[in-house]
């Protein structure tokens, strides 16, 4: 058979189909080419295929004949040219045949969708895709496209395809009727007509218009299509019929109108877009050029996906790690935007450039290459090229662009946490090296740059051996809104010059001074005109091709040559050009556009917003305005969807397909990019707008920059609270009984612009005009209102909790410029006031609970929150109530913590701990999240003077006279120890493994932990350069500071009666000398300021003066008088300066660089004390502060340390000062002035009365107090012990008329009552002391029996039981000493060795016996008779099989038991701060008659319990038969049910007993039991057999409500108890109330377990959990869909 070889206007037939003439029948199906996938190119090897290219013909066509232009091979195009050309040569090559044949006689059920699963079953069964991971690209001709379309979809919806369905990258579509064509109608009715000739075929009625095959497919397309890219091709030459001419598939059909489509016409019919004659045909270079860039933009991608190898990073730590850094997007489509716009075989001109090579080869002495050049000189194309250069070549590359991103405005803060998480999917040591700091729970939020550049990158990743490997490129720094950070930070200075950079600007005055600093490490290269211009040429010539409307090449020439000569050197001016262009038909038209447009980007911009203000359209005009204003104002970028509802807000004007029309009506100086983000053309275009050089007037489309910020900001504000008070309103009318709010429910619909107005409307707001009244009123409404509550909600669940502070930040700077000009009785402004002042309270106090559950803002935080507060007045009864906060306003003094023994000597901050070390040696570490949890009790061998973190917290250095030790914080133990030859000053950390100290004897000793090597030198002789010698000072120096920033060291050290010298200890040289200008009495404390930016060093003297110097000059550039610091501490930032006086007031200041280097009071505490204060810290972020003297450490929060934001520019409101604007605010002391008139504390058990109306405890002054159960109030005292006492342990008898108390001292005081102790009864009864007895030693617990006449005192070594009635003690035995006496009725002595854990004994009451009670000592327990107390287990007792548990491990400490009906609940730890283990061992287990001849017990079969143990802090009690009330390791009360438990009564039917029933163990941590009868009888497991773990079981708990740990003791315990409801109280919740001790009080909290929330813990095979996480962070994972709900109904 011929092929048809006639010009395309004489051939006859559709054309949409091959001939109408029958002529495609005649073919044989090798003329028309094989079925099925075909690979026509391999890459040759060693090459490796980067992208599988995929042809797809259509209707009547075949996988040769359709794209070839004759049966010529060498016109087969795919396989003759493309796989020649060496753009193509890692690709591999494919063409796809199937049965479309539309004229064969044989009926075909064939359909579309048939044809798409045969595509997609060839792909996912062909060996080169299957086994590979290359990219895909479908190119499909008319039907052809439907049909890769269908594949998609199918890939997409069948999970054994979804590996494959994630490679697909591009689709491009040749004629493809999307849409339908009317000659699939015309041919299906032929068909039709003639049956008999034709056999009926489906796949012709799917291309019919309006088919429901195509709208099943676009329906369906339309939601996977934003996954790839996509070309649409369509035909502008119609394909002559036999009843006339016409297009086969119009410009509509052929055209999706999808944001990221391009769009492109060709010069050719129907037919012939996808066949050529030559490769040189306009229309193949147009196609082929963009497969091209479909190809480079895989190798793009894929660069870095290649670079990973084997060690890709599993999703689960990617999201990990961008949790941790806060990443919200990567580069890549960037740099894929950069790459659409650079043409082919561009740019290879700075790679050839010597300095490149050797800058990229590291043979050059400058690691930093910094291309300067002007605005839209094609810099950022540049960086680009050499990213993907860079890849090729198999470097680790990391990059960051400049400019709005999802985040906001670009921030340096933003690039380097773009960069770490890049190195970190590279390279696996990188990813090891952040792992290692989320495994070490680094909490601080890393938002400051210098505190990032310096954990991160200098002390961590810098010091990787693989740093050699990666370049960073850093494109548009002068866009940075921070960049002169690089340099004042010495951030560049300090980078290793194995880390390579590429970096480009604008040659701006400051970053060239910046650069000549640095010297030799850069080489700066200026980008010129004679650089670019033949890159500027290609690109042109391309772009004029693509147009199509210069018919020769010598017209296209001479059109390229007259732009270039325009251009000057400019990408952006000629892409502006070319746009203008396109609505040009002539050449010369073409050439007179050219001689208007003007030659500077300046004027170009103007001619562009000009035109567009002239257009006499109004709507238009405003809408072009409207684009303006929200793109170049916008603090990130917005989405098409976003910036259509904004404009809508707006203007009141919906957009129709804005993805198109954007761009066409703002002039093309915005653009949709392929993320289908609106953005603007380039920076230049932003700053042209918003300045005053454009066109101004009544229709201009120029933005007032503050009048922008004022519109936007009352948009936002209104939109959300119309929003969020509308979904409140929705789900309230659904579920009014059930739902607390909510902000995400999974039915709410998504609001486009809902999420970017919730996080940016505060920005926008900063920087508006406080003058706008309608600003002001939207605002008051809305922080008034009840959508502010929902707002902070959405915050919290978008896991964005720290921006809650900087928007309080913002809203209050607003409001305090609006106060100028609003009346001082405006209450709506007061009380907004009010709420952006609980706000910066909320987000900092509850921080953490917001993060866990987002929905506590609503009921579970008000209560919390003092009452005079605007969110506690306004929040409507919960049902929640708490009594005893006794807190009215927001103080700023979060905790004290008190010491027993010893005085406190000093503190230190690191990450994420604070450190306290003792007069005794003893140095307590705490969690600065809960600063009352004590992690680690370490002992240092002599009083502690110095105590400094290393890097990363990995250690902590204790400084004394004579020692120094080095310690591992995260375990507790000792690393090394060290002697020192002389007193130390100062120490700190050179790296982590280097030590430097500074000591008396005016010498330096240097340690490398590794080696064991030390260095001494001395530093009391120098020499000028002339060779003379410098005399020192011959005193003893007495104090000494370093300050160490990257490779560089500074040694301050003071002297008396001498000026301070600044040495450098690494050679050791004398630098210069610091005189304050006065006589120096003597100092009291120096510090340098961390931030290397800022080189002063700050001096406190002994006459109160406090002076700053510039160590760099030694001038002294401040002189503070009667400041009296005896402690000073910089805040990591080195803008806050604390000062400790030795009366004990604390002084903060406000240092600005930026005026004269001033400090300026911002915060002072009121109330002086008498002790010193010997030491002050500030944590990482700069917001808390510890301080220690005397006995106690402080921890301090205080508002005044929030910094604002300052707006870019202030409006006409604002009032410009010479000075910085600084108010001093006086710490609010009402907590802490009341607790000082109390200095006790709660130190024994919380038990709750007979009745429960009362709560028993004793103190820390000996008293055994009563406090009311009912509003948290203090009754009186019983009786005391005397002062100087700590009550330890305390119980009362079931009857409530005895109570028992024992001190530190060891005596036991044994009281007795007329009536059960109550409220009501204590000031009129008097007890009857019976018993006051010192025990032989310590007291560690108190038992009283269920009759109430034997007690149980049980101490470290030994047990007695004293009988009340006739005062006998029964014979008393060592536990621990084999070689004891067993006189009779005395506890027996255990042998067995590892019973030699004293600390793992405790006793309880038999949960089945009353007349019994056990002791547990290791693994063995012992039952005893209380009436005799013989022992009636035999000698043996009953051995305990712990699973998985060693009996000498950390777990064997501070055991407690919770006695439950028929069993016990036991609780194992280490420490109090430290996680449990939980066993339950039945009442059976322990009976002894069962154990006679078997004498070992199982516990009983709890998979679950043993699930939720790594995530309990502590039991609280057992609120049911079965139902277990437990404190989380992030301090909430939750509950669960036992597995094998009864199930739980149901407290609104069957109410809880009076009379709590104690769990007999009275030490601290224990608690009681509230349940009614032994219902419950959990089954133990058979003897011999471990308990089994199911795999992927999952652990269910519910979630109630949260304690503070402020409300923990000094030890880091949390006191509780827990109160059965009242049984004849109206409205009582049938549940009991939850009590925790505070400080010298305590608080109780009614109705908390009538909020829950469903949680969840997977349980891995071995039995281990699954994702545990570190405390502030949430353990859990929240049933789906579920959110905090009632548990009865309202």
């Amino acid at each position: 058979m011929e092929w048809e070889q006639t010009p395309p206007t004489s051939r006859p037939g559709f054309g949409f189909f091959p001939s109408f003439s029958r002529s495609s029948s005649a073919l044989s199906d090798d003329a028309k080419g094989p079925l099925g996938l075909t690979t026509l190119h391999e890459p040759a090897p060693p090459t490796t295929a980067v992208a599988d290219i995929i042809f797809v013909h259509g209707l009547g066509g075949g996988s040769r004949k359709t794209w070839s232009f004759s049966p010529d091979p060498q016109h087969f195009w795919p396989q003759a040219w493309l796989s020649r050309d060496d753009g193509f040569s890692d690709v591999r090559l494919h063409t796809f045949g199937y049965k479309a044949d539309w004229d064969e006689r044989k009926e075909s059920i064939l359909d579309i969708d048939g044809f798409g699963k045969i595509l997609l079953a060839a792909l996912l069964n062909d060996p080169s895709i299957r086994r590979s991971d290359t990219r895909i690209i479908l190119i499909g001709h008319s039907m052809g496209g439907c049909v890769a379309k269908k594949a998609f979809i199918l890939a997409k919806q069948d999970p054994a395809a979804s590996t494959l369905s994630r490679r697909f990258h591009s689709m491009f579509f040749l004629g493809t009727p999307h849409r339908g064509s009317d000659m699939a109608s015309l041919l299906a009715g032929i068909m039709s007509a003639t049956f008999g000739t034709w056999g009926k075929k489906a796949f012709v009625a799917d291309l019919a218009p309006h088919s429901t095959a195509l709208e099943s497919i676009n329906d369906s397309f339309r939601h996977v299509a934003p996954a790839l890219l996509l070309w649409s091709f369509h035909e502008t030459l119609p394909v002559r019929q036999i009843i006339g001419s016409r297009l086969v598939v119009d410009q509509y059909s052929a055209t999706l109108q999808y944001p990221k489509e391009q769009i492109v016409p060709l010069n050719a019919d129907h037919r012939h877009v996808c066949k050529f004659s030559t490769p040189s045909d306009p229309n193949y270079q147009i196609l082929r050029n963009a497969l091209l860039t479909a190809v480079d933009l895989v190798r793009t991608s894929m660069a870095v996906t290649i670079s990973y190898g084997d060690s890709a990073p599993p999703e689960k730590t990617r999201h990990s790690l961008r949790s941790f850094l806060g990443i919200r997007a990567l580069p890549e489509s960037d740099l894929n935007g950069l790459h659409n716009l650079r043409q082919p075989d561009t740019c290879r001109w700075l790679v050839n450039k010597d300095f490149f090579t050797l800058w990229k080869s590291g043979s050059a002495p400058n690691s930093i290459l910094w291309l300067t050049g002007r605005p839209g000189a094609g810099k950022s194309i540049l960086s680009g090229f050499v990213i993907e250069h860079l890849q090729r070549d198999g470097f680790y590359c990391s990059s960051f662009i400049f400019k709005n991103t999802e985040s906001g405005e670009p921030e340096l803060i933003e690039a380097l946490r773009s960069l770490a998480f890049q190195m970190s999917l590279q390279d696996v040591s990188v990813r090891d090296a952040l792992l290692n700091m989320i495994d070490s729970d680094l909490l601080c939020d890393l938002s400051d740059e210098t505190i990032f550049w310096s954990y991160v990158f200098a002390t961590s990743i810098f010091q990787l051996p693989s740093i050699s490997n990666h370049f960073w490129v850093l494109d548009g720094i002068d866009e940075c809104i921070d960049f002169e950070s690089l340099f004042s930070n010495r951030f560049l200075g300090s980078m290793p010059s194995s880390l390579r950079l590429f970096a480009t600007s604008r040659p701006l005055q400051r970053i060239t001074r910046g650069l000549d600093n640095l010297g030799s490490k850069v080489l700066a290269y200026s980008l010129s005109n004679a650089d670019t211009a033949e890159d500027i040429r290609l690109f042109v010539s391309a772009r004029l091709g693509e147009l199509d409307l210069l018919e020769t090449d010598s017209a296209r020439d001479r059109m390229c040559v007259k732009i270039l000569e325009k251009a000057r050197g400019s990408f952006l001016w000629v892409r502006l050009v070319i746009s203008e262009l396109e609505s040009s038909f002539s050449e010369e038209a073409m050439e007179a556009a050219l001689q208007d447009i003007p030659g500077d980007l300046s004027r170009l911009y103007t001619r562009i917003t000009s035109k567009i203000s002239a257009d006499t359209r109004i709507l238009r005009n405003q809408l072009a305005w409207s684009i303006f204003k929200w793109v170049s104002l916008s603090s990130r970028l917005l989405s098409v969807e976003e910036l259509r509802e904004a404009i809508r807000l707006d203007i009141g004007q919906t957009m129709s397909n804005p993805a198109k029309g954007i761009p066409e009506v703002c002039g093309h100086l915005v653009y949709v990019d392929l993320d289908n983000k609106v953005q603007l053309i380039h920076e230049t275009a932003r700053e042209f707008l918003i300045s005053d050089r454009g066109l101004w007037g009544e229709q201009s489309v120029m933005v007032d920059k503050v009048r922008g910020h004022t519109s936007i900001a009352r948009i936002l504000v209104d939109h959300i609270h119309t929003t969020l008070s509308q979904r409140r309103h929705n789900r309230k009318v659904k579920s009014s009984a059930t739902f607390a709010a909510s902000t995400h429910p999974p039915d709410d619909p998504v609001e486009p612009l809902l999420d970017y107005a919730c996080h940016f409307f505060p920005r926008h707001t900063l920087r508006a005009t406080a003058t706008d009244e309608g600003l002001i009123s939207a605002l008051c409404e809305f922080l008034n209102g009840t959508a502010a509550p929902h707002w902070v909600e959405y915050i919290a669940r978008a896991g964005k909790s720290s921006i809650l502070a900087r928007s309080s930040r913002n809203i209050r700077s607003y409001l305090k410029r609006r106060t100028k000009y609003a009346p001082l009785t405006d209450k709506a402004l007061q009380l907004a006031g009010d709420w952006v002042t609980d706000l910066e309270r909320v987000a900092g106090k509850f921080r953490s609970q917001l993060s866990v559950c987002p929905s506590s803002i609503h009921h579970l935080i008000p209560p919390l929150c003092p009452r005079k507060s605007a969110i506690s007045r306004r929040s409507k009864a919960s049902g929640i109530t708490i009594y005893g906060l006794n807190t009215a306003l927001w103080d700023d003094f979060l905790t004290r913590i008190h010491f027993k023994n010893g005085q406190t000597t000093t503190v230190c901050h690191g990450l994420r701990y604070f450190a306290v070390g003792l007069s005794t040696g003893q140095i307590f570490i705490y969690d600065s999240s809960s600063a009352m949890q004590p992690l680690r009790d370490l002992k240092h061998p002599e009083r502690v003077k110095l105590l400094r973190f290393g890097p990363d917290d990995l250690s902590l250095a204790s400084c004394g006279m004579r020692y120094l030790t080095v310690w591992d914080p995260k375990i507790g133990a000792m690393v090394h120890s060290l002697s020192l030859r002389s007193t130390a000053l100062a120490i700190t950390y050179l790296s982590p493994n280097e030590i430097f100290c500074a000591c008396k004897s005016s010498t330096l000793t240097r340690w490398n932990l590794e080696s064991g090597d030390e260095e001494t030198l001395p530093w009391d002789n120098f020499d000028r350069e002339d060779g003379t010698h410098i005399d020192l000072p011959k005193q003893e120096p007495s104090h000494a500071a370093f300050w160490a920033f990257g490779d560089e060291v500074l040694l301050a050290v003071g002297y008396r009666s001498h000026p301070v010298l600044i040495l450098d200890p690494l050679e050791p040289s004398l630098c210069g000398f610091c005189e304050p200008g006065f006589k120096n009495n003597g100092i009291n404390d120096m510090a340098f300021n961390p931030n290397p930016s800022i080189p002063f060093l700050v001096v406190s003297y002994q006459d109160g003066s406090l002076c700053v110097f510039d160590y760099d000059t030694f001038e002294m550039h401040t002189h503070q008088p009667r400041v009296f610091a005896q402690s000073i501490a910089w805040s990591p930032d080195g803008r806050l300066l604390a000062t400790g006086t030795s009366k004990g007031a604390i002084e903060v200041f406000n240092f600005d660089s930026t005026h004269q280097n001033t400090l300026s009071p911002i915060y002072r505490t009121n109330q002086w004390w008498n002790e010193a204060i010997r030491g002050i810290a500030f944590g990482i972020d700069g917001l808390r502060f510890v301080d220690v003297s005397g006995q106690q450490a402080r921890v301090w929060e205080p508002a005044a340390l929030v910094r604002e934001e300052n707006p870019d520019e202030p409006d006409s409101t604002t009032i410009i000062s010479s000075q910085p604007d600084t108010v001093l605010i006086t710490a609010n002391w009402e907590r802490e002035c009341t607790d000082s008139l109390d200095d006790s504390e709660i130190t024994s058990p919380l038990l709750t009365s007979q009745g429960g109306g009362a709560i028993l405890c004793g103190n820390s002054i000996g008293e055994i107090l009563v406090f009311s159960a009912t509003d948290a109030s203090k009754v009186g005292s019983l009786y005391s012990h005397g002062r100087g006492t700590s009550i330890v342990a305390l119980a009362t008898s079931p009857c409530g008329t005895v109570v028992v108390s024992a001190d530190d001292s060891g005596r036991v005081v044994v009281a007795k009552f007329a009536e059960p102790v109550s409220v009501s009864s204590v000031s009129d009864t008097k007890p009857d002391i019976i018993i006051n007895r010192r025990f032989e030693g310590a007291v560690r617990r108190l038992m009283v029996n269920r009759a109430g006449d034997r007690i149980l005192v049980s101490g470290r070594h030994s047990d007695q039981v004293w009988n009340l009635e006739d005062d006998t003690i029964f014979d008393e035995t060592g536990l621990l000493d084999t070689g004891i006496r067993e006189p009779t009725g005395a506890v027996t002595a255990f042998e067995h060795p590892e019973f030699a854990l004293a600390s793992l004994r405790a006793s309880f009451q038999h949960p089945a016996n009353d007349e019994w009670f056990v002791v547990i000592t290791g693994a063995t327990a012992r039952v005893y008779s209380w009436s005799q107390f013989s022992e009636i287990t035999n000698g043996d007792g009953i051995r305990l099989d712990r699973p998985s548990f060693s009996d000498s491990g950390d777990f064997g400490r501070n055991p407690t038991y919770h006695v439950g009906p028929n069993y016990v609940l036991e609780v194992l730890r280490s420490f109090p701060a430290s996680s449990v283990r939980l066993f339950v061992w039945t009442a059976e287990s322990l009976v002894p008659s069962v154990w006679e001849r078997r004498n070992i017990a199982h516990p009983a079969k709890e998979c679950t319990l043993d699930a939720i143990s790594h995530n309990v802090q502590d039991i609280l009690g057992i609120v049911a038969p079965s139902t277990i009330l437990f404190l989380d390791v992030n301090l909430w009360i939750c509950s669960m049910q036992l597995e094998s438990g009864a199930p739980a009564i149901d407290t609104k039917k069957a109410p809880l007993p009076l009379r709590p029933r104690l769990a007999g163990n009275s030490q601290p941590g224990s608690s009681q039991s509230l349940h009614d009868s032994r219902q419950s009888n959990p089954k133990p497991c058979t003897p011999g057999t471990p308990i089994p773990t199911a795999p992927n079981l999952v652990a269910q708990a519910k979630r109630h409500f949260f304690a503070l740990s402020e409300w923990r003791t000094s030890g880091g315990e949390m006191r509780h108890a827990l109160v059965p409801p009242p049984m004849n109280r109206a409205g009582s919740s049938k549940q009991p109330a939850v009590v925790f001790g505070k400080g010298s009080g305590i608080v109780v909290i009614e109705n908390g377990l009538k909020f829950s929330e469903s949680l969840a813990v997977s349980v891995e095979p071995e039995g281990t959990t699954s994702g545990v996480q570190a405390t502030g962070q949430d353990v859990w994972k929240v049933v789906g869909g579920s959110m905090h709900r009632r548990t009865v109904n309202r």
